[in-house]
């Protein structure tokens, strides 16, 4: 089994790695002036808070794989399916 810090260590990595891919995205967006990828990035940025904010707020423990599997869904769902595909 492996420790707690690990766990953690190897998630805020997904989560970072997520939100860079993210920034990319809105920063080649903003370039492009395309207001709507704007919007699209921003609103994914802020739910990726939405695992944390539940925890913190509801005191809703969600597992770290399925944190990391909302991040996933959403990146690829809202960021790739409209900002690369146009």
């Amino acid at each position: 089994m492996r420790p707690k810090w690990f766990i953690r260590l190897r998630k805020n990595f997904f989560y970072y790695g997520m939100a860079v891919i993210v920034g990319i995205s809105l920063f080649i967006s903003c370039l492009r002036m395309n207001t709507e990828h704007i919007f699209l990035c921003v609103l994914t940025l802020i739910l990726f808070m939405l695992p944390h904010v539940l925890n913190r707020w509801l005191k809703l423990y969600i597992p770290p794989v399925m944190e990391i599997v909302i991040v996933a869904f959403i990146a690829c769902g809202i960021v790739l399916n409209s900002v690369y595909m146009s």
